[in-house]
């Protein structure tokens, strides 16, 4: 693959992006291969991906290993994992055409990834059925740990104070490390005899460090959780719910001592639905009408703390000018979308 860019900033200032974005060519070669193979009850993917990146007159080359396994204890029980590395070239916060840095602003990216779990697939008493038939739920538990190295995260490593990007474009290209650490727990029912549904908790923490202060994540939520639920009503009716709530994240101030873990924003709570009536046209095609709202409480998310100081209205003898500080907290929306469509195609 190559990119080609070209930036037109004549209008900026005299640094920031004009500093941080040069035009430039991009060439990247990669290739990967992957081996699955069975030894009795254990199922193995190993797999290798190589890459060579040149960036304007720099030069990075990867090679990052994986490795999956199932290992089927009992009929309807495996033990399952994962582990692999993975490697990119550096990130901006916005992603988009164009906002690319090249690999002048601290080279490659770089991530390694372990899970371990069990998964249960309790199977029907109906031995001429399929398996699809048969193992109609399925259950899965997994631990995992995430190392990041030379990470870009501006945005997850800077006070959020409600206030937009951080200050300055020194630190868009500060390059951090970082742990993510976790229990992902899963219940998933297939839609047989008119329901179907998906219930999904985590009980994570994700950190960052620059060597010097270690702290959450920005973007850290220790509990996350949905559910989901599909009917079936019959003769093309056919509905769903889904439920999201998640924990704030972390409120760092920047006091004189350094970055500190403050507070947490407040939790967060959305409610979608979807209706849908659909009619066959012919042997293969479809067409249907679809109502759905996303966001139907009109819920509004906590995104930040903004301070303002202000004169005290009662200042005492020994402090005639004394001032207080009052912190408020920032939100985005409500962001609620409607929509009432036509859906249409072959299968």
């Amino acid at each position: 693959m190559t990119d080609d860019y070209s930036f037109d900033l004549r209008r900026g200032a005299d640094e920031g992006f004009v500093d941080y974005f040069e035009p430039r060519t991009d060439v990247s070669l990669g290739a990967w291969v992957v081996v699955p193979f069975r030894l009795g009850r254990l199922a193995m993917i190993p797999g290798l991906r190589a890459d060579a990146y040149l960036s304007g007159g720099e030069a990075a080359a990867s090679v990052d290993p994986s490795l999956t396994t199932d290992l089927a204890v009992t009929r309807g029980l495996s033990l399952v994992s994962a582990q692999g590395v993975a490697s990119q070239m550096p990130s901006f916060i916005v992603a988009g055409p164009g906002f690319r840095p090249g690999l002048d602003q601290g080279g490659l990216q770089r991530v390694f990834h372990a899970s371990a779990g069990v998964v249960i697939e309790p199977e029907r008493l109906d031995p001429g059925a399929p398996p699809e038939a048969t193992r109609v739920w399925t259950l899965k538990a997994i631990l995992y740990r995430v190392g990041f190295f030379d990470i870009n995260d501006a945005l997850g490593t800077s006070p959020l104070s409600g206030e937009g990007f951080p200050e300055g474009f020194g630190r868009f290209d500060g390059r951090y490390v970082g742990t993510a650490t976790g229990l992902e727990l899963s219940v998933r029912r297939r839609l047989r005899d008119g329901v179907g549904m998906a219930l999904a908790y985590s009980l994570g923490r994700s950190e960052r460090s620059d060597g010097a202060v270690r702290l959450p994540s920005g973007f850290d939520r220790t509990h996350v959780a949905s559910a989901a639920l599909s009917f079936d009503f019959g003769k093309g009716y056919t509905g769903a719910l889904k439920n999201v709530f998640y924990t704030g994240a972390p409120l760092v101030e920047d006091d004189r001592d350094g970055l500190v873990v403050e507070d947490r924003l407040g939790p967060f709570y959305r409610l979608d639905w979807r209706f849908e009536k659909r009619w066959t046209l012919g042997r293969a095609g479809w067409i249907s009408v679809v109502a759905e709202v996303a966001n139907t409480f009109l819920a509004a998310e906590e995104i930040g703390q903004a301070y303002e100081v202000e004169l005290d209205d009662s200042p005492s003898p020994l402090n005639p000018v004394a001032v207080r500080k009052i912190c408020t907290r920032t939100t985005i929306g409500p962001v609620t979308i409607p929509s009432l469509g036509v859906e249409g195609g072959y299968n």
